[in-house]
């Protein structure tokens, strides 16, 4: 595994993905992965969410779905704050979670 795949699987593998740390809910850890699925993303927010675990920078998520850098900037923000994350990282690990955990 390479860059962007060993980050992914390294969150994945700590249990990080769906948790709350300790430093940041009180001490106590909270499971937060049914709240997360159950979070909508709009097709375009999950269009961008895909694209972010390709690597892609809010420039070129722009160029491939013909918007403005700022429109996917903006959608980021927004998949980051409906799903209570602070990184790119989590996002792409939320996917890949995600991915593999739905039904074919």
């Amino acid at each position: 595994m390479h860059g962007l795949a060993q980050v992914l699987a390294s969150i994945i593998q700590s249990g990080f993905v769906g948790r709350v740390p300790p430093e940041t809910g009180g001490g106590q850890e909270e499971n937060l992965s049914t709240h997360r699925r159950l979070v909508p993303l709009t097709h375009r927010e999950e269009e961008v969410a895909r694209l972010i675990t390709r690597g892609f920078p809010n420039r070129k998520i722009g160029a491939e779905l013909t918007i403005s850098e700022g429109t996917a900037e903006s959608h980021v923000q927004h998949i980051l704050n409906k799903l209570g994350f602070h990184s790119r990282a989590q996002i792409a690990a939320w996917v890949v979670e995600h991915k593999n955990a739905d039904p074919p």
